[in-house]
């Protein structure tokens, strides 16, 4: 099956903070959500030149923790990644 996009995780700056502390790497992430957010739209940018569509999921600490105890993973970066990348098909594909 052809990757039809790309999710990126994405926070909003009134939660970044709150989420930071709940991830178990979350001292491994920006300490500003400006910081945070310069970087992740060059990382868009990067990969939309690349020619593949990108999705932006807004991440809810609610959710993301029922989606991570529902597969048994910790809330860490690569959980967020694969989180992003299901939600973008999904949505690519037509789903919620």
């Amino acid at each position: 099956m052809e990757l039809t996009a790309v999710g990126i995780p994405w926070y909003r700056r009134e939660e970044y903070d709150a989420l930071r502390a709940s991830f178990e790497d979350g001292d491994g992430l920006h300490d500003t959500f400006d910081e945070w957010i310069a970087d992740a739209e060059k990382l868009e940018c990067e990969v939309l030149d690349t020619g593949v569509r990108v999705l932006r999921v807004y991440l809810s600490l609610k959710l993301f923790r029922a989606w991570c105890a529902r597969r048994n993973l910790p809330l860490v970066a690569s959980s967020r990644a694969r989180y992003a990348t299901e939600i973008a098909r999904r949505r690519a594909s037509g789903g919620v």
